[in-house]
């Protein structure tokens, strides 16, 4: 088999944080809103499709996303233009373009697969169709999972879902988006060790923690066409981040430099076409009042109850503040299909433009006033819209720089390079005997005991097609390839504790890469890792066509229940009768070219 000089294993490459999408139907692209490129043409998804209140500016034309509602929550079909009225700054506007968007439901040819304990894959395609929406857990929330599994045991069929969980070690992928609700019960139904709920973290980082985590999701979401959808999962007496267009500076907050990263954070969601949903509880149950015994103690539990109930009223209301910037609704977890009903009620929006009456960009905020002639319905949209330069998301360069931001931690998974990933302990090393003592008449001696090893031996296996794999041709007719695999593992508090990288280089001859060619390919490597909890992130560089994939996943190292006070689950059995081994179970490989 012939190449050319450069050989790629596809004519078309996506571009960094974007998920995988089936090779062999690409969907026509959405246009890219406001100062973001769309970074994944088709991405699995057919014309762009929104059921969320967003507006998008351009120097041409701003654009309404409405969701109405009647009396009893459900969808409003059927209104036309002229029931609508459109205000900025209190002056009407004509309406330029109208449309109806009904959201059906998502589909997809290739069904993820449940993988065996201890092997993971980045290849988990996009469904075609449906409104993606994004479940975000928060690094102090309590375990609410029966709560948000009912929530997904009553949403209609084919709704598209991703878990994810921001703690002080990062933003975690719980489960990539997917229509399969099992997969999601699954996630949220294993124990989540990972959330790092003891680790002590000051009160900046915590703000930094949430804010890092959110302009991740823009960016990896920026490259999905379409609305999305994303429910704050929080627990607080006030919200973490006040995510709003001013940064929380209404309310009186004092760090500029917090204000003014919350704030970009909120235009990067908005160019994104991401709308924040909150989901706060009611305030959690205290202790009872303990006996009074004095007027003091007495006037000490009545403080206590006015400053638990002023925080509680302080925040329902910045959380309304949140939804309304958002042009969302605050989820009220008193009811148990809260999130279900909202995803619902945005089934169906009506889109509406109109030219902007001052098209320069003046560095100022243009309220949105819509209103409908029909009397009883609610109306939920975007209240207005900053006039000026949308913040860019954090979009590492192809190769290295992609590489290096995922094994950073600082950047979701990349899927250039579809692979599956395996890991398994190795024995650990015997301890060293003494020899044995020659005279029988000697005093025994006592025997130190051999400390626990400070490290623990596992095995990383990696497995794709070969055929991904790039090769140039040198005027010998040799074909030359190189391929980086990195291993980076973090504790719970975000500290690097082991990394590993290795190239392997491939100078082939024709008949070599045929050969090559015509099968899987395997790579193992060995890294020493602390016991304790971590995050192993790996990846591959392909450093002929700079084409990147990453993963992550967490592990447990050493002994389970001592470690995190649980009593260890049984494992999955796997595909393999022995390490080293994989499964291929990823379900693109067999339809990459």
């Amino acid at each position: 088999m012939r190449i050319d000089k450069l050989a790629l294993a596809t004519s078309a490459l996506s571009l960094a944080l974007t998920p995988a999408a089936p090779a062999q139907t690409p969907a026509p692209a959405a246009p890219p809103s406001p100062g973001v490129e769309s970074s994944i043409p088709g991405a699995g998804f057919d014309a762009p499709e929104s059921n969320t209140p967003i507006i998008r500016v351009s120097a041409q034309e701003v654009i309404v996303d409405v969701i109405v509602t009647d009396a009893s929550g459900k969808p409003v079909h059927g209104l036309k233009a002229s029931d609508f009225t459109v205000q900025e700054n209190g002056k009407p506007q004509i309406i330029r373009s109208f449309y109806e968007n009904m959201s059906g439901a998502a589909t997809s040819k290739l069904k993820p697969v449940a993988l065996p304990a201890g092997e993971y894959t980045n290849s988990n395609p996009l469904p075609a169709g449906g409104t993606i929406n994004i479940f975000l857990l928060d690094p102090a929330l309590p375990d609410i999972s029966d709560w948000i599994i009912n929530n997904l045991r009553t949403m209609p069929k084919g709704v598209p879902v991703g878990i994810f969980a921001s703690s002080p070690s990062g933003l975690h992928t719980l489960q990539p988006i997917t229509t399969d609700r099992d997969l999601l019960i699954r996630a949220l139904s294993t124990p989540i060790y990972d959330r790092e709920l003891n680790v002590p973290i000051g009160d900046w980082p915590k703000v930094m923690i949430r804010i890092n985590g959110f302009n991740q999701l823009a960016a990896y979401l920026s490259g999905i066409p379409g609305w999305k959808n994303l429910f704050w999962f929080a627990d607080s007496y006030l919200p973490p981040v006040m995510l709003m267009r001013d940064g929380g500076y209404s309310w009186g907050a004092q760090d500029m430099s917090v204000v003014h990263h919350a704030m970009d954070t909120y235009e990067m969601l908005t160019a994104a076409q991401v709308a924040v949903y909150p989901v706060f509880p009611p305030m959690l149950p205290h202790a009872p009042t303990p006996n009074i015994a004095s007027n003091f103690d007495l006037r000490k539990a009545q403080e206590r109850e006015i400053s638990v109930g002023t925080a509680g009223a302080m925040r329902d209301i910045m959380v309304g503040n949140i939804a309304e910037d958002f042009g969302t609704v605050s989820i009220d977890r008193r009811n148990p299909n809260a999130v279900a009903d909202a995803i619902s009620q945005a089934s169906v929006y009506y889109s509406l433009s109109y030219l902007p009456p001052k098209e320069k960009l003046d560095g100022h905020y243009h309220h949105i006033s819509v209103t409908v002639n029909k009397p009883g319905l609610k109306l939920s949209y975007r209240k207005g819209y900053n006039s000026e330069r949308t913040p860019t998301v954090d979009d590492p360069a192809p190769g290295p720089e992609m590489i290096k931001a995922s094994m950073e931690g600082n950047a979701l998974g990349a899927t250039q390079i579809l692979f599956d990933a395996a890991i398994h302990p190795l024995p650990p090393p015997a301890p060293a005997t003494q020899p044995p003592a020659t005279d029988a008449k000697l005093k025994k001696t006592k025997v130190a005991k051999t400390p626990p090893p400070k490290t623990l031996p596992y095995q990383i296996v990696y497995g794709f097609p070969a055929s991904q794999i790039a090769f140039l041709e040198d005027e010998y007719q040799k074909l030359h390839g190189a391929v980086e695999f990195d291993v980076v593992a973090y504790d719970v508090r975000r500290a690097r504790v082991a990394s590993l990288t290795q190239t392997v280089t491939m100078p082939l001859s024709l008949d070599q890469f045929d050969q090559f060619a015509s099968g899987p390919f395997q790579f193992i490597q060995q890294i020493d890792l602390p016991p304790g909890q971590l995050w192993i992130h790996v990846g591959i560089l392909d450093s002929v066509s700079n084409r990147v994939g990453t993963l992550e996943f967490p592990i447990i190292v050493g002994d389970v229940k001592a470690i995190t006070g649980f009593a260890p689950k049984t494992p999955s059995p796997t595909n393999c009768p022995s390490p080293p081994c994989i499964g291929f179970q990823g379900p693109n490989f067999n339809d990459l070219p």
